[in-house]
């Protein structure tokens, strides 16, 4: 399926050889409703619903205990309220330029 303004997020779960495509939905959290891959984890530890409209990404979250995250609001313009300098982290995906 073509994916307009691909996410990060998406693009590292759809990567990852202990998950499984669902499909896309629509899914509904406070945040709203929103177009979303669902994806099962592959050890039975929960299923997650990630979407392209949002930065990072991630709707929402349920565990195979029952226990749920859910994306509760999203918003434009944020301001870091960080004030230290970015440490480097190996190993993390980097941000891709731009976004």
């Amino acid at each position: 399926q073509q994916m307009g303004n691909q996410n990060h997020m998406i693009d590292i779960a759809k990567r990852c050889d202990d998950v499984e495509e669902l499909g896309w939905e629509s899914v509904t959290v406070p945040s709203g409703t929103h177009r979303a891959l669902h994806l099962k984890v592959a050890d039975g530890s929960g299923e997650l619903w990630v979407t392209d409209e949002l930065p990072f990404g991630m709707v929402k979250w349920v565990g195979k205990e029952g226990e749920q995250m859910s994306l509760v609001d999203h918003g434009e313009d944020a301001r870091s309220s960080i004030e230290e300098t970015p440490q480097e982290m190996p190993g993390m995906p980097r941000r891709p330029p731009g976004r």
